[in-house]
């Protein structure tokens, strides 16, 4: 969330949604914003829906659909793994700024390398430590991870081409 604050957006895509837990802590902290999230799994996106209602725009879908959407925010948080090919989509979608969570050494292999090539700019870096963290009333373990924000080169802050 820390990261979303400092920049300007109105419309940010979530990829992966899962159960909306995430979905909730940013409908509360940018309740003037606009949320799509997508989820392709049948029971989290029934349980996604049930969660936010209609404060969000709940779409059932993958990561290449969600890339299709018009956004100012991709954001894609440890599910990028989950497709069997390098994740190209996030590169092609038209989000002027992608913001990735994921463990750092998947950053480090395959990642940085992509949105490098791609011509996005790290322009901000995150890490966050192991925790325990209540999930559904159960203590779950959160492996550390590494929060990075890419900015699509030849834009300005506010979006559009230079």
């Amino acid at each position: 969330l820390s990261v979303l604050v400092s920049l300007p957006w109105q419309v940010l895509v979530e990829c992966g949604a899962c159960q909306g837990a995430f979905t909730s802590r940013l409908l509360k902290a940018f309740p003037d914003r606009k949320i799509i999230a997508y989820e392709p799994d049948h029971f989290f996106f029934n349980r996604l829906r049930e969660r936010v209602g209609n404060r969000a725009s709940v779409v059932m879908g993958d990561l290449k659909a969600a890339a299709k959407t018009k956004c100012d925010v991709f954001f894609a948080s440890s599910c990028v793994y989950y497709i069997d090919r390098l994740p190209l989509m996030l590169v092609q979608s038209q989000a002027t700024y992608i913001v990735v969570s994921d463990e750092l050494q998947y950053h480090e292999t395959i990642l940085n390398r992509l949105f490098e090539v791609s011509k996005f700019d790290c322009i901000a870096e995150k890490s966050l430590p192991a925790r325990l963290e209540k999930m559904n009333g159960l203590q779950e373990t959160r492996y550390g991870t590494n929060v990075k924000v890419f900015k699509r080169r030849g834009y300005r802050a506010r979006g559009g081409r230079q």
